[in-house]
């Protein structure tokens, strides 16, 4: 049975009002490539949900994950929020502080 690692983020949101909250679920690989992604929570924007997704097909790969992360396939799941407001523009939300610390 193979160990599943986890970490926490200590962290605080970002302020403000969002018209659109998607929160997206993705797996990359040891390289950084994108393996699969799909929406985990969204308020039922589907607009926001189709940018998200596309936003973070177009950033593949992403840096090289650690590998003590990795599953047993070589594999990390992670989690982001996105934050849609008004005026056309999203971001994503912050999670952490600068002085955050990470706990295997």
């Amino acid at each position: 049975m193979q160990e599943k690692k986890s970490i926490l983020i200590v962290g605080h949101a970002a302020g403000g009002r969002a018209r659109s909250v998607v929160v997206v679920v993705f797996i990359v690989d040891g390289n950084g490539q994108l393996v699969s992604s799909s929406v985990h929570w969204t308020n039922g924007d589907s607009g926001a949900e189709r940018t998200a997704l596309a936003t973070l097909r177009r950033a593949s790969p992403l840096p090289q994950p650690p590998p003590d992360l990795l599953d047993g396939r070589g594999h990390l799941e992670l989690m982001e929020d996105c934050l849609f407001n008004d005026n056309g523009k999203f971001q994503l939300r912050e999670l952490a502080s600068p002085r955050a610390t990470i706990i295997d």
